[in-house]
Protein backbone atom coordinates (compact mmCIF):
# COMPACT_ATOMS: atom_id res chain seq x y z
CA UNK A 1 0.00 0.00 0.00
CA UNK A 2 1.56 3.53 -0.99
CA UNK A 3 1.77 5.92 2.07
CA UNK A 4 0.56 9.39 1.59
CA UNK A 5 2.83 12.48 1.72
CA UNK A 6 3.30 14.23 5.15
CA UNK A 7 2.18 17.12 3.82
CA UNK A 8 -0.61 15.63 2.60
CA UNK A 9 -1.17 14.27 6.54
CA UNK A 10 -0.67 17.34 7.72
CA UNK A 11 -3.35 19.15 5.90
CA UNK A 12 -5.83 16.33 6.39
CA UNK A 13 -5.14 16.92 10.13
CA UNK A 14 -5.39 20.45 10.28
CA UNK A 15 -8.95 20.48 8.00
CA UNK A 16 -10.62 17.38 10.75
CA UNK A 17 -8.94 19.60 13.93
CA UNK A 18 -11.40 20.90 16.50
CA UNK A 19 -9.64 24.47 15.76
CA UNK A 20 -12.00 24.48 12.23
CA UNK A 21 -14.80 24.60 14.34
CA UNK A 22 -16.59 27.32 16.02
CA UNK A 23 -17.71 26.94 19.90
CA UNK A 24 -21.10 26.71 18.56
CA UNK A 25 -20.17 23.68 16.43
CA UNK A 26 -20.50 25.18 13.34
CA UNK A 27 -17.71 25.06 10.56
CA UNK A 28 -15.31 28.22 10.31
CA UNK A 29 -14.57 29.85 7.04
CA UNK A 30 -11.93 28.50 5.27
CA UNK A 31 -10.43 28.66 1.80
CA UNK A 32 -11.53 25.38 -0.35
CA UNK A 33 -8.64 22.64 -1.23
CA UNK A 34 -10.23 21.86 -4.83
CA UNK A 35 -8.11 22.15 -7.52
CA UNK A 36 -11.11 22.24 -10.07
CA UNK A 37 -11.32 25.62 -11.74
CA UNK A 38 -14.06 28.30 -10.40
CA UNK A 39 -17.49 28.27 -12.47
CA UNK A 40 -17.50 31.75 -14.56
CA UNK A 41 -19.88 34.04 -12.74
CA UNK A 42 -23.71 34.01 -13.96
CA UNK A 43 -24.89 36.41 -16.40
CA UNK A 44 -26.60 39.84 -15.73
CA UNK A 45 -30.13 39.15 -14.88
CA UNK A 46 -32.47 41.41 -17.33
CA UNK A 47 -33.86 42.90 -14.45
CA UNK A 48 -30.48 44.34 -13.41
CA UNK A 49 -31.11 47.92 -13.13
CA UNK A 50 -33.63 47.11 -10.17
CA UNK A 51 -30.12 47.10 -8.40
CA UNK A 52 -29.54 50.86 -8.84
CA UNK A 53 -27.46 51.87 -5.79
CA UNK A 54 -30.42 54.31 -3.57
CA UNK A 55 -28.22 54.22 -0.42
CA UNK A 56 -25.89 56.71 1.55
CA UNK A 57 -23.29 57.15 -1.38
CA UNK A 58 -21.85 60.28 -2.23
CA UNK A 59 -24.54 61.80 -5.19
CA UNK A 60 -21.75 61.25 -8.21
CA UNK A 61 -21.00 58.10 -7.03
CA UNK A 62 -25.10 56.86 -7.34
CA UNK A 63 -25.38 58.81 -10.33
CA UNK A 64 -22.27 56.97 -11.66
CA UNK A 65 -23.04 53.36 -10.70
CA UNK A 66 -26.82 54.13 -12.02
CA UNK A 67 -25.79 54.88 -15.16
CA UNK A 68 -23.29 52.20 -15.12
CA UNK A 69 -26.24 49.62 -14.68
CA UNK A 70 -28.57 51.31 -17.27
CA UNK A 71 -25.77 50.55 -19.81
CA UNK A 72 -25.39 47.46 -19.22
CA UNK A 73 -28.86 46.22 -20.43
CA UNK A 74 -30.96 47.49 -16.88
CA UNK A 75 -33.43 49.52 -19.12
CA UNK A 76 -35.73 52.85 -17.93
CA UNK A 77 -37.35 51.80 -14.58
CA UNK A 78 -40.83 52.23 -14.39
CA UNK A 79 -42.65 50.35 -11.67
CA UNK A 80 -45.75 50.47 -11.82
CA UNK A 81 -47.87 51.66 -8.62
CA UNK A 82 -49.23 49.24 -6.12
CA UNK A 83 -52.68 47.90 -6.73
CA UNK A 84 -55.41 48.57 -4.66
CA UNK A 85 -56.36 45.27 -3.16
CA UNK A 86 -57.76 43.39 0.23
CA UNK A 87 -54.86 41.27 0.48
CA UNK A 88 -50.95 40.27 -0.51
CA UNK A 89 -51.09 39.50 -4.05
CA UNK A 90 -49.67 35.90 -3.56
CA UNK A 91 -46.98 36.09 -6.33
CA UNK A 92 -45.49 39.29 -5.39
CA UNK A 93 -42.41 39.31 -2.99
CA UNK A 94 -42.03 40.87 0.81
CA UNK A 95 -39.87 43.27 0.55
CA UNK A 96 -37.92 43.49 4.22
CA UNK A 97 -36.30 45.53 6.64
CA UNK A 98 -32.93 44.77 5.81
CA UNK A 99 -32.54 42.94 8.79
CA UNK A 100 -33.20 39.22 7.57
CA UNK A 101 -36.74 39.69 7.56
CA UNK A 102 -37.66 39.62 4.31
CA UNK A 103 -39.38 37.03 4.04
CA UNK A 104 -42.98 35.59 4.55
CA UNK A 105 -45.96 35.04 2.50
CA UNK A 106 -44.79 31.94 0.73
CA UNK A 107 -41.53 33.90 -0.67
CA UNK A 108 -38.28 32.56 0.15
CA UNK A 109 -36.28 34.66 1.68
CA UNK A 110 -34.24 37.16 -0.29
CA UNK A 111 -32.68 40.05 0.32
CA UNK A 112 -34.59 43.86 0.43
CA UNK A 113 -34.22 47.00 -1.82
CA UNK A 114 -32.39 49.95 -0.50
CA UNK A 115 -34.93 51.64 1.99
CA UNK A 116 -37.25 54.28 0.25
CA UNK A 117 -37.27 51.89 -2.61
CA UNK A 118 -36.80 54.45 -5.12
CA UNK A 119 -33.86 54.76 -7.60
CA UNK A 120 -32.03 58.22 -6.92
CA UNK A 121 -33.36 60.47 -9.18
CA UNK A 122 -35.60 63.23 -7.79
CA UNK A 123 -36.08 64.52 -11.56
CA UNK A 124 -38.92 62.33 -12.72
CA UNK A 125 -41.72 61.01 -10.08
CA UNK A 126 -40.72 57.60 -9.21
CA UNK A 127 -43.51 54.58 -8.78
CA UNK A 128 -43.33 52.13 -6.08
CA UNK A 129 -42.24 48.79 -6.88
CA UNK A 130 -44.75 45.63 -6.75
CA UNK A 131 -44.92 44.55 -3.78
CA UNK A 132 -46.95 44.76 -0.18
CA UNK A 133 -47.58 48.36 0.98
CA UNK A 134 -49.83 47.40 4.13
CA UNK A 135 -52.43 49.50 2.81
CA UNK A 136 -56.37 48.52 2.52
CA UNK A 137 -56.12 45.42 4.31
CA UNK A 138 -52.82 43.97 3.98
CA UNK A 139 -51.07 43.06 6.47
CA UNK A 140 -47.72 44.22 8.08
CA UNK A 141 -45.04 41.71 9.13
CA UNK A 142 -43.34 44.02 11.40
CA UNK A 143 -45.39 45.35 14.18
CA UNK A 144 -44.86 47.93 17.19
CA UNK A 145 -41.10 46.91 16.96
CA UNK A 146 -41.46 42.66 16.59
CA UNK A 147 -41.53 40.80 13.99
CA UNK A 148 -44.63 38.74 13.37
CA UNK A 149 -44.71 34.67 12.45
CA UNK A 150 -45.86 34.67 9.18
CA UNK A 151 -46.20 31.80 6.46
CA UNK A 152 -43.51 30.18 4.58
CA UNK A 153 -42.59 27.78 2.24
CA UNK A 154 -42.23 24.31 4.12
CA UNK A 155 -38.79 23.70 4.52
CA UNK A 156 -37.84 27.33 3.48
CA UNK A 157 -34.79 28.71 5.66
CA UNK A 158 -35.70 32.10 7.84
CA UNK A 159 -32.19 33.61 8.34
CA UNK A 160 -31.33 35.19 11.29
CA UNK A 161 -33.74 33.81 13.48
CA UNK A 162 -33.40 31.30 15.50
CA UNK A 163 -36.23 29.54 18.03
CA UNK A 164 -36.44 31.06 21.69
CA UNK A 165 -34.21 34.27 20.54
CA UNK A 166 -35.19 37.46 20.87
CA UNK A 167 -35.63 39.62 17.96
CA UNK A 168 -33.25 42.59 18.28
CA UNK A 169 -35.12 46.00 17.57
CA UNK A 170 -33.17 47.46 13.77
CA UNK A 171 -30.75 50.35 14.42
CA UNK A 172 -31.48 53.66 13.41
CA UNK A 173 -28.95 53.36 10.44
CA UNK A 174 -30.88 50.16 9.23
CA UNK A 175 -34.88 51.33 9.60
CA UNK A 176 -36.27 51.54 6.44
CA UNK A 177 -38.84 54.38 6.31
CA UNK A 178 -42.04 53.47 4.70
CA UNK A 179 -45.09 54.72 2.70
CA UNK A 180 -48.22 53.91 4.94
CA UNK A 181 -51.63 53.90 3.00
CA UNK A 182 -54.97 54.81 4.02
CA UNK A 183 -57.88 52.44 4.18
CA UNK A 184 -60.45 54.31 2.30
CA UNK A 185 -59.13 54.21 -1.75
CA UNK A 186 -59.08 57.64 -3.24
CA UNK A 187 -61.61 58.43 -6.22
CA UNK A 188 -61.28 57.28 -9.19
CA UNK A 189 -58.67 59.34 -11.72
CA UNK A 190 -57.70 61.97 -9.22
CA UNK A 191 -54.95 63.71 -9.72
CA UNK A 192 -52.41 62.84 -7.38
CA UNK A 193 -49.03 64.40 -5.96
CA UNK A 194 -46.54 63.92 -3.69
CA UNK A 195 -45.94 67.16 -1.07
CA UNK A 196 -42.66 67.43 1.68
CA UNK A 197 -42.46 69.43 4.97
CA UNK A 198 -39.24 69.71 6.53
CA UNK A 199 -37.47 71.65 8.93
CA UNK A 200 -34.04 71.44 7.53
CA UNK A 201 -31.99 73.17 10.57
CA UNK A 202 -30.33 76.44 9.47
CA UNK A 203 -26.60 76.36 9.28
CA UNK A 204 -26.42 79.55 11.36
CA UNK A 205 -28.16 77.94 14.25
CA UNK A 206 -26.96 74.23 14.41
CA UNK A 207 -23.56 76.11 15.61
CA UNK A 208 -25.03 78.55 17.62
CA UNK A 209 -26.66 76.12 19.73
CA UNK A 210 -24.26 73.59 19.56
CA UNK A 211 -25.20 72.60 23.38
CA UNK A 212 -28.06 70.72 21.86
CA UNK A 213 -26.08 68.99 19.76
CA UNK A 214 -22.92 68.36 21.96
CA UNK A 215 -22.87 64.44 21.08
CA UNK A 216 -23.09 65.37 17.33
CA UNK A 217 -20.08 64.80 15.93
CA UNK A 218 -18.72 68.03 14.45
CA UNK A 219 -18.45 67.11 10.83
CA UNK A 220 -22.12 65.76 10.53
CA UNK A 221 -23.51 69.00 11.76
CA UNK A 222 -21.20 70.62 8.35
CA UNK A 223 -23.36 71.84 6.20
CA UNK A 224 -21.82 70.09 2.85
CA UNK A 225 -22.04 67.20 4.77
CA UNK A 226 -26.15 67.92 5.54
CA UNK A 227 -26.64 69.26 2.26
CA UNK A 228 -25.97 66.10 0.60
CA UNK A 229 -28.28 64.32 3.25
CA UNK A 230 -31.07 66.52 2.55
CA UNK A 231 -30.63 66.14 -1.21
CA UNK A 232 -30.05 63.07 -1.33
CA UNK A 233 -33.77 62.24 1.17
CA UNK A 234 -35.50 64.45 -1.34
CA UNK A 235 -34.69 61.95 -4.23
CA UNK A 236 -35.81 59.26 -2.36
CA UNK A 237 -39.09 60.79 -1.55
CA UNK A 238 -39.63 62.15 -5.32
CA UNK A 239 -41.99 64.83 -3.78
CA UNK A 240 -43.59 67.17 -6.13
CA UNK A 241 -43.56 69.93 -3.60
CA UNK A 242 -41.43 70.73 -1.30
CA UNK A 243 -42.21 73.12 2.03
CA UNK A 244 -38.87 73.88 4.48
CA UNK A 245 -38.54 75.50 7.19
CA UNK A 246 -35.20 77.15 8.87
CA UNK A 247 -33.63 77.72 5.11
CA UNK A 248 -30.19 80.02 5.52
CA UNK A 249 -28.36 78.14 2.12
CA UNK A 250 -31.30 79.32 -0.25
CA UNK A 251 -28.53 79.50 -2.83
CA UNK A 252 -26.94 76.58 -2.55
CA UNK A 253 -30.15 74.94 -2.52
CA UNK A 254 -31.75 76.37 -5.44
CA UNK A 255 -29.09 75.42 -7.59
CA UNK A 256 -29.17 71.57 -6.98
CA UNK A 257 -33.00 71.66 -7.20
CA UNK A 258 -32.85 73.69 -10.51
CA UNK A 259 -30.79 70.82 -11.94
CA UNK A 260 -33.42 68.23 -11.18
CA UNK A 261 -36.39 70.23 -12.48
CA UNK A 262 -37.48 72.38 -9.71
CA UNK A 263 -38.24 76.20 -9.52
CA UNK A 264 -38.16 77.92 -6.08
CA UNK A 265 -39.16 80.65 -3.63
CA UNK A 266 -37.66 81.83 -0.18
CA UNK A 267 -38.60 84.33 2.53
CA UNK A 268 -36.20 85.31 4.81
CA UNK A 269 -37.31 86.21 8.68
CA UNK A 270 -37.24 89.97 9.33
CA UNK A 271 -34.88 91.09 12.01
CA UNK A 272 -31.24 89.83 12.78
CA UNK A 273 -32.19 86.53 11.39
CA UNK A 274 -30.66 84.70 8.53
CA UNK A 275 -33.08 81.26 8.16
CA UNK A 276 -36.63 81.71 6.55
CA UNK A 277 -39.10 79.66 4.43
CA UNK A 278 -38.47 77.90 1.38
CA UNK A 279 -41.20 76.52 -1.34
CA UNK A 280 -40.19 74.19 -4.10
CA UNK A 281 -42.38 72.88 -6.98
CA UNK A 282 -41.46 70.17 -9.86
CA UNK A 283 -42.26 71.87 -13.06
CA UNK A 284 -43.33 69.45 -14.80
CA UNK A 285 -46.46 69.06 -12.33
CA UNK A 286 -46.91 72.70 -11.25
CA UNK A 287 -46.82 76.21 -12.10
CA UNK A 288 -46.80 79.07 -9.96
CA UNK A 289 -49.94 81.48 -10.58
CA UNK A 290 -49.85 83.43 -7.36
CA UNK A 291 -47.05 84.08 -4.27
CA UNK A 292 -47.75 86.09 -1.27
CA UNK A 293 -45.51 86.60 1.80
CA UNK A 294 -46.39 87.50 5.39
CA UNK A 295 -44.22 89.35 7.52
CA UNK A 296 -45.21 89.24 11.37
CA UNK A 297 -43.44 92.04 12.75
CA UNK A 298 -45.88 94.30 10.46
CA UNK A 299 -48.74 92.92 12.90
CA UNK A 300 -46.81 93.32 16.07
CA UNK A 301 -46.17 89.04 16.44
CA UNK A 302 -42.55 88.96 16.24
CA UNK A 303 -40.08 88.36 13.07
CA UNK A 304 -41.38 85.05 11.73
CA UNK A 305 -42.62 84.96 8.47
CA UNK A 306 -45.20 82.74 6.27
CA UNK A 307 -45.52 82.07 2.59
CA UNK A 308 -48.40 81.73 0.55
CA UNK A 309 -48.58 79.76 -3.40
CA UNK A 310 -51.30 79.26 -5.49
CA UNK A 311 -49.95 76.45 -7.97
CA UNK A 312 -51.49 75.07 -10.62
CA UNK A 313 -51.23 71.23 -11.99
CA UNK A 314 -49.64 70.65 -15.29
CA UNK A 315 -49.70 66.94 -15.23
CA UNK A 316 -50.84 65.05 -12.90
CA UNK A 317 -51.02 61.81 -12.10
CA UNK A 318 -54.37 59.69 -11.87
CA UNK A 319 -54.88 55.91 -11.22
CA UNK A 320 -57.30 53.67 -13.52
CA UNK A 321 -59.32 51.50 -11.94
CA UNK A 322 -59.07 48.56 -14.33
CA UNK A 323 -54.99 48.70 -14.12
CA UNK A 324 -52.02 49.44 -12.18
CA UNK A 325 -50.39 51.65 -14.61
CA UNK A 326 -49.89 54.71 -14.56
CA UNK A 327 -51.64 57.73 -17.04
CA UNK A 328 -50.99 61.62 -17.31
CA UNK A 329 -53.64 63.86 -17.95
CA UNK A 330 -52.18 64.04 -21.33
CA UNK A 331 -53.62 61.16 -22.52
CA UNK A 332 -57.14 61.75 -20.72
CA UNK A 333 -57.39 65.45 -20.53
CA UNK A 334 -58.35 66.93 -17.29
CA UNK A 335 -59.21 70.66 -15.89
CA UNK A 336 -56.25 72.35 -14.43
CA UNK A 337 -56.49 72.14 -10.27
CA UNK A 338 -54.70 75.28 -8.33
CA UNK A 339 -53.84 74.27 -4.84
CA UNK A 340 -53.17 76.74 -2.53
CA UNK A 341 -49.47 76.08 -0.95
CA UNK A 342 -48.83 77.95 2.65
CA UNK A 343 -45.83 77.06 4.56
CA UNK A 344 -44.93 78.48 8.79
CA UNK A 345 -42.32 78.20 10.98
CA UNK A 346 -44.07 79.24 13.73
CA UNK A 347 -42.53 81.20 16.99
CA UNK A 348 -40.32 78.66 19.50
CA UNK A 349 -40.93 80.93 22.88
CA UNK A 350 -42.94 78.53 24.93
CA UNK A 351 -44.48 81.42 27.16
CA UNK A 352 -45.81 83.21 24.14
CA UNK A 353 -49.01 81.28 23.02
CA UNK A 354 -50.64 84.64 22.33
CA UNK A 355 -47.58 85.75 19.55
CA UNK A 356 -48.24 81.83 18.38
CA UNK A 357 -51.97 81.73 18.22
CA UNK A 358 -52.05 85.54 16.48
CA UNK A 359 -49.89 83.95 13.59
CA UNK A 360 -51.49 80.77 12.92
CA UNK A 361 -54.75 83.17 12.83
CA UNK A 362 -53.24 85.30 10.40
CA UNK A 363 -51.83 82.55 8.40
CA UNK A 364 -55.16 80.95 8.28
CA UNK A 365 -57.28 83.76 7.66
CA UNK A 366 -55.08 84.50 4.41
CA UNK A 367 -55.16 80.97 3.45
CA UNK A 368 -59.03 81.22 3.40
CA UNK A 369 -59.42 84.89 1.99
CA UNK A 370 -56.76 83.48 -0.52
CA UNK A 371 -58.86 79.95 -1.60
CA UNK A 372 -61.76 82.21 -2.21
CA UNK A 373 -60.12 83.86 -5.05
CA UNK A 374 -59.32 80.72 -6.31
CA UNK A 375 -62.87 79.11 -6.72
CA UNK A 376 -62.36 77.32 -3.40
CA UNK A 377 -59.32 75.93 -4.34
CA UNK A 378 -57.94 73.51 -1.71
CA UNK A 379 -55.70 74.69 1.16
CA UNK A 380 -52.32 72.80 2.78
CA UNK A 381 -50.75 74.14 5.50
CA UNK A 382 -47.25 72.82 6.69
CA UNK A 383 -44.71 73.59 8.91
CA UNK A 384 -42.92 73.67 12.36
CA UNK A 385 -45.53 74.92 14.07
CA UNK A 386 -43.46 74.64 17.90
CA UNK A 387 -46.61 73.31 19.28
CA UNK A 388 -47.52 69.56 20.24
CA UNK A 389 -50.42 67.25 19.54
CA UNK A 390 -53.52 67.79 21.60
CA UNK A 391 -52.29 71.65 22.57
CA UNK A 392 -54.29 74.30 22.77
CA UNK A 393 -53.13 75.42 19.32
CA UNK A 394 -53.37 72.50 17.07
CA UNK A 395 -57.27 71.89 19.31
CA UNK A 396 -57.56 75.50 17.31
CA UNK A 397 -56.25 74.29 14.07
CA UNK A 398 -58.19 71.02 14.15
CA UNK A 399 -61.81 72.32 15.49
CA UNK A 400 -61.71 76.19 14.46
CA UNK A 401 -62.00 77.40 17.68
CA UNK A 402 -60.82 78.29 20.66
CA UNK A 403 -61.70 79.91 23.94
CA UNK A 404 -58.48 81.40 25.67
CA UNK A 405 -60.74 81.56 29.23
CA UNK A 406 -59.31 78.90 31.23
CA UNK A 407 -56.26 78.38 29.42
CA UNK A 408 -52.29 80.15 30.70
CA UNK A 409 -50.67 81.73 28.19
CA UNK A 410 -47.48 79.39 28.44
CA UNK A 411 -49.37 76.49 27.94
CA UNK A 412 -51.35 77.26 24.60
CA UNK A 413 -48.93 75.07 22.54
CA UNK A 414 -48.30 72.33 24.98
CA UNK A 415 -44.62 72.87 25.26
CA UNK A 416 -42.97 71.42 28.95
CA UNK A 417 -41.81 74.94 30.71
CA UNK A 418 -39.79 73.81 34.01
CA UNK A 419 -41.82 74.34 37.34
CA UNK A 420 -45.26 75.90 35.33
CA UNK A 421 -48.44 73.73 34.95
CA UNK A 422 -51.99 74.84 33.12
CA UNK A 423 -53.94 76.99 35.43
CA UNK A 424 -57.62 76.58 35.39
CA UNK A 425 -59.64 79.79 35.47
CA UNK A 426 -63.45 80.56 34.83
CA UNK A 427 -63.63 84.08 34.64
CA UNK A 428 -63.25 86.48 31.25
CA UNK A 429 -59.76 87.88 32.65
CA UNK A 430 -57.66 85.16 32.05
CA UNK A 431 -54.80 85.43 34.12
CA UNK A 432 -51.68 86.17 32.78
CA UNK A 433 -53.02 88.06 29.91
CA UNK A 434 -53.14 91.33 29.31
CA UNK A 435 -55.05 93.10 26.81
CA UNK A 436 -52.20 93.44 24.34
CA UNK A 437 -51.42 90.03 24.25
CA UNK A 438 -55.12 89.01 24.03
CA UNK A 439 -55.40 91.26 20.78
CA UNK A 440 -52.42 89.84 19.66
CA UNK A 441 -53.95 86.17 20.05
CA UNK A 442 -57.79 86.77 18.40
CA UNK A 443 -57.16 90.21 16.85
CA UNK A 444 -59.53 91.67 18.61
CA UNK A 445 -60.01 93.96 21.53
CA UNK A 446 -60.95 92.19 25.16
CA UNK A 447 -62.33 89.16 22.70
CA UNK A 448 -61.38 85.67 24.60
CA UNK A 449 -63.10 83.41 21.78
CA UNK A 450 -61.41 82.65 18.04
CA UNK A 451 -62.37 80.81 15.11
CA UNK A 452 -60.93 80.61 11.26
CA UNK A 453 -62.67 79.09 8.56
CA UNK A 454 -60.88 76.28 7.12
CA UNK A 455 -62.14 72.65 7.55
CA UNK A 456 -58.55 71.11 8.32
CA UNK A 457 -57.11 67.51 8.92
CA UNK A 458 -53.70 66.75 9.69
CA UNK A 459 -53.09 64.49 7.07
CA UNK A 460 -50.86 61.69 9.57
CA UNK A 461 -54.10 61.01 11.20
CA UNK A 462 -56.09 59.43 8.15
CA UNK A 463 -53.44 56.46 8.71
CA UNK A 464 -53.54 53.77 10.87
CA UNK A 465 -50.30 52.61 13.38
CA UNK A 466 -48.28 50.16 11.89
CA UNK A 467 -45.29 50.15 13.84
CA UNK A 468 -45.87 51.84 16.96
CA UNK A 469 -44.92 55.53 15.66
CA UNK A 470 -47.71 57.49 16.54
CA UNK A 471 -49.54 58.37 19.75
CA UNK A 472 -53.29 58.09 20.79
CA UNK A 473 -54.08 60.97 18.03
CA UNK A 474 -52.34 59.12 15.66
CA UNK A 475 -50.01 61.88 15.10
CA UNK A 476 -46.44 60.94 14.91
CA UNK A 477 -44.71 60.29 18.47
CA UNK A 478 -41.69 61.99 17.52
CA UNK A 479 -41.21 64.77 14.54
CA UNK A 480 -37.97 66.80 16.34
CA UNK A 481 -34.98 64.82 18.40
CA UNK A 482 -32.05 66.85 20.08
CA UNK A 483 -30.64 67.31 23.38
CA UNK A 484 -33.20 68.99 24.71
CA UNK A 485 -36.58 67.63 22.94
CA UNK A 486 -38.38 64.51 22.00
CA UNK A 487 -41.79 65.37 20.69
CA UNK A 488 -43.81 66.53 17.22
CA UNK A 489 -43.86 69.73 16.53
CA UNK A 490 -44.42 69.82 12.66
CA UNK A 491 -47.58 69.03 10.78
CA UNK A 492 -49.25 68.91 7.16
CA UNK A 493 -52.89 70.23 7.17
CA UNK A 494 -55.30 69.59 4.38
CA UNK A 495 -58.77 71.34 3.71
CA UNK A 496 -61.06 69.86 2.06
CA UNK A 497 -61.31 68.34 -1.65
CA UNK A 498 -58.04 66.52 -0.83
CA UNK A 499 -58.13 62.81 -0.19
CA UNK A 500 -55.15 61.43 2.00
CA UNK A 501 -53.59 58.77 -0.18
CA UNK A 502 -50.52 57.46 1.50
CA UNK A 503 -48.30 59.02 4.53
CA UNK A 504 -44.67 59.25 4.81
CA UNK A 505 -44.13 56.76 7.90
CA UNK A 506 -41.41 57.99 10.67
CA UNK A 507 -39.51 56.30 13.30
CA UNK A 508 -40.47 53.91 16.62
CA UNK A 509 -39.70 55.23 19.41
CA UNK A 510 -37.62 52.70 21.11
CA UNK A 511 -34.78 53.11 17.79
CA UNK A 512 -35.02 56.80 18.56
CA UNK A 513 -33.92 56.31 22.37
CA UNK A 514 -30.99 54.16 21.20
CA UNK A 515 -29.46 57.59 19.79
CA UNK A 516 -28.08 60.87 20.66
CA UNK A 517 -30.01 62.81 18.63
CA UNK A 518 -30.12 64.10 15.05
CA UNK A 519 -28.90 64.65 12.76
CA UNK A 520 -26.95 61.49 12.06
CA UNK A 521 -24.95 59.90 9.73
CA UNK A 522 -27.90 59.25 7.49
CA UNK A 523 -29.83 62.05 7.83
CA UNK A 524 -28.94 65.55 7.47
CA UNK A 525 -31.50 67.41 10.52
CA UNK A 526 -32.78 67.72 14.03
CA UNK A 527 -36.78 67.38 12.67
CA UNK A 528 -37.98 64.34 10.73
CA UNK A 529 -39.35 65.34 7.35
CA UNK A 530 -42.94 64.52 7.19
CA UNK A 531 -44.54 63.63 3.31
CA UNK A 532 -47.99 62.50 1.73
CA UNK A 533 -49.83 61.54 -1.47
CA UNK A 534 -52.93 63.21 -1.79
CA UNK A 535 -55.61 63.57 -4.53
CA UNK A 536 -57.43 66.19 -5.80
CA UNK A 537 -61.51 65.30 -4.75
CA UNK A 538 -63.15 68.32 -6.58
Amino acid sequence: MRLASYAFLRRAAAMSSPSSYSRTGYPRPRRGYSGRPSPPPPPPPPDAASEIVSRDYHLSAVHAANESLRRGGGGDIRWPPPPYRQGPHPHQPHYGYGYGYGYGYGQTWQPGPSYGFVPYNYGHPQQQPPGPQYGYGAPNPYVHGHLQPQPHVRGAASPGFRPGAPQLTPRLADYLRRWRFAKQRPPHQAGRFIILSYNILADYLAQEHRFLYEKISPFILDWNWRKDKLLFEFGLWSPDILCLQEVDKFTDLEQEMASQGYNGTWKIRTGDAADGCAIFWRTTRFQLRYEEDIEFTKLGLRDNVAQLCVLESVGLQYVQTDSVSLSTSSNHPQQAKQVIICNIHVLYNPKRGDIKLGQVRTLLDKANALSKMWNDAPVIVCGDFNSTPKSPLYNFMLGQKLNLSGLARNTISGQQIGGSSQGLYTGPNISGWTPEEIKAATGKDECTFMKHSLKLRSVYTDVEDFEGTKDASKEPLVTSYNRKFMGTVDYIWASEGLHTVKVLDTFPIEILKKTTGFPTKKWGSDHIALACELAFTK
